[in-house]
């Protein structure tokens, strides 16, 4: 078994334990060196891959070959010349790391630095506890070169800031600079104070920007750079460079695989800007951007979160009078939109009482570096709560509703704005009395310290609940938007009266309806109910709705006659098959269980749909 100390790594550390001797068989340029004992000498200046066929030539003629087995191995190849590439001893300079990662980890055990996500600590504590000596010599073209001199009389090194005049040992005036330069992470972990004066520790950048708060990068790093600037960090300023360290996910295609250019499955940013505008870009990796899991990217998600900055315009165009369809602004809310306004409409009330709590959400998440939550926080109540409710609400009341909506408009901006800040910029100078040296930027970030509105909030719940009702009912019953159907609301309590009178035009514009009748007698033909809860804790309300109102009698019934016996026919087939003993006995368990469900599912439809005939007198 061979044992090559001076080119093995493994054998190098089994060298050092037994004190073998390091034979360096080769030159520089991976050729045999000379001055070999025996016949090694004769293969002096061959390159690397003809002495190998040499030596198995003289094994073979020797009759020492007893056979040759092809088998695969890994081996490093240069990434710039694909090379092989040869494990070889050289003289290097290191840097003693004991001390460094020592105090590194210590700093991360007792929370002077955080990592976040978490996990990343076990991890980081791991490098931190097995570290080797650092070699941080280059052999490369580029590069700081090392601040090492060499005196050419006595071989003694110098180490100093700049060239010494003569050697300090034997006084030699010739000394030439150290061929090799600093590892690039050497030079990048100088960089949180090298940058800002130092060694000045007086300048002013210095004091001011260091030590910094938050390090963001990605977790692939997290050794060879953050590690390495916490380290020269800590031994050359005594302070850590910084007191958080966020890892973001690794960004992959949409099918999880990694970017490469050899898979071709690479993204280029500013295809995507060019295509999707920047802003798309920037809310999509925020809003994929889950710790401590890598991020997906595909042109599906971005379009689709380009569409939501097209809303965010629209609502902004809506909201400030550009169109017929807008709300108007009236001059007094020109200028007094920053000021939080009273509402007295429960949609008014409603929304400010959201704002409050997504702007607690969204803070808390951006302070806990939950970017996606953040995100997501903001797209769901800016699409779903602010455009898709309040602002149609706003249609039933629009006068006295443009203070609210405006106001809110405003602190969607500042919300939104660190996700997509061009867009948020550009609206943000179209609001009324907003003068061109301002910036949404150093805008106060919403705080939601208000009171919550708790009864607000409860209240729109029924209305949403009681809107989505209807509309599920005219969505399955295949009811035309411009047909209006009339409502009977049964069973409601004190609480729920009086919110419900207060909200029926709102009911009627969203759920498109043009009668409600509330505690009065139900329909005296068949009819259709969908249940919605209460105000009142345990209660619940039922909607009525003629079926003549949403169908034609006479059509429906013949259609639910054909589905009774497309039902049954199934039934029938079902019931036969699990009759059926050849079958039962040769199909396996989970085979059975399903068409079993089949079963159930189907016998249950048929009695919902034939209770639906019968109530419609077929």
């Amino acid at each position: 078994m061979k044992i090559t100390p001076a080119h093995d790594f493994n054998d190098f550390d089994v060298g050092q334990r037994h004190k073998l001797p390091l034979i360096n068989v080769f030159t520089k340029d991976a050729k045999i060196v000379g001055g070999l004992p025996g016949e090694g000498a004769q293969l002096a200046g061959l390159d690397r891959f003809k002495a190998r066929d040499e030596i198995v030539s003289r094994l073979e003629a020797k009759g020492l070959l007893e056979k040759i087995e092809k088998h695969k191995l890994r081996l490093g190849t240069s990434e710039r010349w694909k090379d092989v590439v040869e494990p070889y001893l050289s003289y290097q300079w290191f840097m003693k790391m004991d001390g460094c990662a020592k105090r590194a980890g210590e700093s991360v055990t007792s929370g002077e630095i955080k990592i976040v996500p978490a996990e990343f600590e076990k991890q980081f504590m791991r490098w931190m506890e097995d570290i080797h000596d650092w070699c941080i010599s280059r052999q490369l073209w580029w590069g700081q070169q090392i601040p090492a001199y060499h005196c050419a009389k006595c071989a003694h090194v110098e180490v100093a800031e700049s060239a010494p005049a003569a050697c300090s040992k034997c006084g030699h005036a010739k000394l030439e600079q150290d061929a090799d330069v600093l590892d690039t992470w050497f030079s990048s972990g100088l960089w949180p104070f090298s940058t800002m004066g130092w060694p000045d520790t007086n300048s002013s950048d210095f004091k001011k920007f260091y030590p910094n708060a938050v390090m963001e990068t990605g977790f692939d790093i997290l050794f060879f750079w953050v590690a390495r600037m916490i380290m020269m960090g800590q031994e050359l300023t005594g302070k850590s460079p910084f007191s958080k360290v966020y890892l973001h996910p690794m960004v992959r295609d949409e099918h999880g695989q990694k970017m490469s250019k050899t898979k071709g499955n690479t993204k280029d940013p500013l295809d995507i800007v060019k295509l999707q505008g920047t802003d798309s870009l920037r809310l999509t990796l925020n809003a994929l951007c889950v710790q401590g899991r890598d991020l997906r990217l595909s042109e599906e998600r971005i379009e689709s979160y380009r569409h939501f900055i097209n809303k965010v315009w629209n609502a902004a165009r809506f909201v400030m009078g550009h169109g017929q369809e807008s709300l108007q602004l009236a001059d007094t809310w020109k200028t007094q939109w920053r000021e939080r306004p009273k509402a007295t409409h429960l949609h008014d009330r409603w929304i400010l009482a959201r704002l409050d709590a997504c702007a607690r959400d969204i803070s808390k998440a951006w302070g806990e570096f939950r970017m996606q939550e953040a995100a997501e926080t903001a797209y769901h109540f800016v699409w779903s709560e602010y455009c898709d409710w309040y602002l149609e609400c706003c249609k039933s009341t629009r006068a006295e509703s443009q203070a609210v909506a405006a106001h809110v408009l405003g602190e969607i901006l500042k919300l939104l704005h660190p996700l997509m800040p061009h867009v948020t910029e550009e609206i943000w100078h179209q609001m009324p009395g907003v003068t061109a040296e301002e910036s949404v930027s150093f805008a106060l970030f919403p705080q939601g310290d208000a009171f919550p509105d708790a009864d607000a909030l409860a209240e729109f719940k029924f209305l949403q609940d009681a809107v989505t009702a209807i509309r599920n009912l005219r969505a399955e019953s295949k009811v035309p938007p411009s047909k209006k159907i009339s409502l009977d609301v049964q069973g409601a309590g004190p609480s729920t009266l009086k919110v419900l009178k207060a909200i029926e035009p709102m009911i009627a514009n969203l759920g498109r309806t043009e009668k409600i009748t509330i505690g009065g007698a139900a329909p005296s033909g068949p009819a259709t109910r969908v249940v919605v809860p209460a105000l009142e804790a345990g209660s619940n309300v039922e909607f009525v709705v003629a079926l003549a109102e949403l169908v034609d009698l006479g059509e429906e019934k013949a259609r639910l006659k054909k589905e009774v016996e497309s039902l049954a026919k199934f039934v029938g087939i079902q019931e036969g098959k699990l009759a059926n003993e050849s079958f039962v006995s040769r199909a396996p368990v989970e085979v059975i269980d399903k068409e079993k469900l089949k079963l159930t599912e189907a016998k249950d439809k048929l009695a919902k749909v034939q209770a639906t005939l019968a109530a419609l007198g077929g």
